[in-house]
């Protein structure tokens, strides 16, 4: 019966009132908010996932995931979406050292690596690795995850070229090709990847 009521009195009052009232307009004004920052090439597919993800809440984790994934690396909006992944992963203690621990970069890294094959993933986080006690500034949270995004699209890019030569010489001798595009990418250790 209450919830009979509550329908009754939803019915009645204005739009703008039910919207604010079922707490649904700050999502639709972040939603809208980020439609225009990130400018997605598939818009109505952009809101699926922002409201799946809304529906499922949340971890700083996930957050900071989904801030990277918004926008593609080339984007001018990239660096604010990096910028708001790192603040989501930051140190919530006033007190302490600036930065994010070095437990929540790695996790990120393997979350953004996920899609890489396993050896390839295992060198590439060994590249990147950091102490997990350490406080990671933004400088060297930056290199590191730019690094893992553009290296997960340079293996894509060349996983859809091996696919298209394989397509037109009927040859499957091209996946050789591929993982040695992949192992010579990892065996590069900069150092600003490695010192922030």
């Amino acid at each position: 019966s209450d919830v009979y009521k509550r329908q009754g009195s939803l019915a009645k009052i204005s739009a703008e009132e039910y919207l604010d009232n079922t707490g649904v307009t700050p999502y639709l004004k972040d939603l809208i908010t980020l439609v225009l920052e990130n400018r997605p090439e598939d818009p109505i597919r952009f809101a699926q996932q922002y409201f799946q993800n809304a529906t499922k809440g949340s971890t700083a984790l996930s957050r900071a995931h989904r801030f990277i994934k918004l926008t593609p690396i080339g984007r001018t909006n990239f660096m604010d979406n990096l910028a708001s992944a790192y603040d989501a992963l930051g140190n919530q203690d006033a007190a302490a050292k600036p930065g994010i621990p070095g437990t929540q970069f790695t996790a990120l890294l393997r979350l953004l690596c996920q899609g890489l094959p396993a050896d390839v993933r295992g060198r590439l986080l060994e590249v990147l690795a950091v102490d997990e006690a350490s406080v990671i500034g933004f400088k060297e949270f930056s290199a590191g995850v730019e690094a893992s995004v553009l290296f997960a699209e340079i293996l894509g890019e060349a996983r859809e070229y091996f696919e298209r030569m394989e397509a037109s010489t009927g040859q499957v001798r091209c996946r050789r090709a591929e993982t040695d595009v992949a192992t010579g990418a990892t065996k590069c250790q900069p150092a600003t990847l490695r010192h922030g």
